[in-house]
């Protein structure tokens, strides 16, 4: 199984996202004509939308933000295609499987927090809280 399909599990065990799309979701770049946008892991819980990317070695800066400009300047397009449900906020993490971490990025692609956990039961309350 890959890192995306485990994530996506922990995200259904942790039953916090009201919406949970099916990992590695492809959805229109509104910006460029014709091109598709892959998102590892994506959810809904209450008026947020959580973006997960997974990579096992550093995050991809430049993509985190990219994903964060797309979802919060674009939001309009994606509520009407009916990619996912009403969302106001965007949130934007990168997670490391291997290095039991998730890190939130801000739009400017700062880190915000750094989580860490030593099991899965630990990543599944990490998901509840935040």
């Amino acid at each position: 199984m890959s890192d995306e399909e485990t994530f996506e599990n922990y995200m259904k065990l942790s039953r916090s996202f009201s919406e949970i799309l099916p990992a590695c979701f492809t959805v229109a770049n509104p910006k460029i004509p014709n091109m598709k946008i892959e998102i590892d892991n994506m959810g809904v819980k209450g008026n947020i939308l959580f973006i997960f990317e997974g990579k096992r070695g550093e995050p991809n800066i430049t993509q985190l933000k990219e994903r964060f400009n797309i979802f919060e300047y674009n939001r309009q397009f994606f509520l009407a295609k009916g990619v996912i449900s009403k969302y106001v906020q965007v949130r934007v993490f990168h997670y490391n499987l291997k290095r039991q971490r998730i890190i939130e990025f801000n739009k400017k692609g700062n880190i915000e927090h750094t989580l860490t956990y030593k099991n899965v039961a630990e990543l599944i309350i990490l998901l509840q809280k935040i």
